[in-house]
């Protein structure tokens, strides 16, 4: 526990996981479409959301404290890239008929309401942190939880789908 307490805190922990979470969902939203102009705005967004997340961190907070303004847009920027892939879906669904069964399809609906949930956590974290107004934390922390909930069960979901539509081929 030691380990991860470093200037009595563990906040830098939620800055390094913000940063590994905007990097991996981002290259896994790029990895669901072929086309290279999609490729190349969801690369640019997370280039973008890793600017925004440096310089809040070296900047606005540091790297000792959490980062809400990078985690917020970290959120908003993933939440954004899962709603423009729901989007193509729903614009090309003749191609993909059955979409509550199209794992990539849930997994970016997983996407979408864990980014959303995080932020509404971090926007009202970071209003309880600026009124010193704690009686709310146990709301804003379920929030927290009911994001996890939403990607675990959606990403279990397409998990199923997918092994699902793998052993019928």
């Amino acid at each position: 526990m030691k380990l991860i307490l470093l200037h009595h805190s563990n906040a830098w922990c939620n800055n390094l996981e913000g940063v590994i979470e905007l990097l991996v969902y981002g290259q896994f939203m790029a990895s669901l479409d072929e086309r290279k102009k999609y490729k190349k705005r969801v690369y640019m967004a997370v280039a973008i959301g890793l600017f925004i997340t440096l310089i809040d961190i070296f900047f606005i907070h540091s790297f000792w404290t959490v980062a809400t303004v990078a985690s917020a847009s970290q959120s908003i920027i993933l939440a954004t890239m899962a709603f423009v892939y729901i989007y193509n879906l729903f614009k090309h669904s003749d191609e993909y008929p059955y979409l509550l069964f199209f794992p990539p399809f849930l997994a970016a609906v997983g996407l979408l309401l864990y980014s959303l949930a995080n932020y509404f956590y971090f926007a009202s974290f970071d209003n309880l942190l600026v009124k010193n107004n704690y009686h709310f934390y146990s709301i804003a922390h379920l929030i927290c939880e009911m994001a996890c909930l939403f990607i675990y069960v959606f990403l279990g979901l397409a998990f199923l789908c997918f092994t699902k539509v793998k052993k019928l081929s």
